[in-house]
C-alpha cells in the first residue's frame, strides 16, 4: 500500500487578486493627475470619491426628517389662525 502525503498551500487565486487590487490601488490616476496637476493614486481617488458621496448623503438626510414638521392648522384648538 502506498503512502501518500498532503502538504497544504495557500489559495494562489486568492494572493493574485489581492496583489493585482493592491497594485491598481497603488497605480497613478492618470485624470485626477492631470486635473489636479499633481500625482493622484487609485487610492486616492476612491477615498475622495467615497468622502463625497457620504457628505452628500448626510447634507440630503438633513433635509429628511423622520417626524413631520406640526402645521399650525393641523394642531387643533391651540392653533393661531391668521
Amino acid at each position: 500500500m502506498k503512502q501518500t502525503v498532503s502538504i497544504f498551500a495557500p489559495d494562489i487565486n486568492v494572493a493574485s487578486k489581492s496583489s493585482a487590487i493592491q497594485l491598481w490601488l497603488n497605480r497613478k490616476n492618470q485624470f485626477f493627475s492631470s486635473v489636479l496637476e499633481e500625482g493622484v493614486s487609485n487610492r486616492q481617488v476612491l477615498l475622495l470619491g467615497h468622502a463625497s458621496f457620504v457628505f452628500s448623503a448626510l447634507i440630503c438626510a438633513s433635509f429628511v426628517s423622520q417626524v413631520p414638521a406640526a402645521h399650525p392648522i393641523n394642531q387643533g384648538e391651540n392653533s393661531l389662525i391668521l
